[in-house]
């Protein structure tokens, strides 16, 4: 099935109200890292995945918010490294 923009923001919207009645709660803090990467809110699922990890989570859970992390700093690696190429293209051009 596939998702829209609705359907992400309700997701949002319900475990942003779970996390303000319980700031800890795995599941939510878990799926909403998963919800912001999927909406390509990249700065918001950061910052969960970190939270997430603050709570120290079992093994595995926290093993697959690193890689999120990782992934996600990644892609804003290459995007920062993307915009200066389109802020100056000549000055890229001139580094080869």
């Amino acid at each position: 099935m596939e998702k829209n923009a609705a359907d992400y923001i309700e997701a949002i919207d319900l475990l942003q109200q779970v996390l303000k009645r319980e700031p800890a709660e795995l599941r939510s803090l878990f799926n909403l890292g998963l919800v912001y990467r999927q909406t390509s809110m990249l700065d918001e699922a950061l910052a969960v995945w970190k939270r997430f990890l603050e709570t120290n989570p079992p093994q595995g859970w926290a093993d697959e918010a690193r890689k999120q992390i990782r992934e996600i700093e990644e892609i804003r690696n290459r995007k920062h490294a993307l915009d200066r190429v389109v802020k100056d293209p000549a000055q890229f051009a001139a580094g080869y």
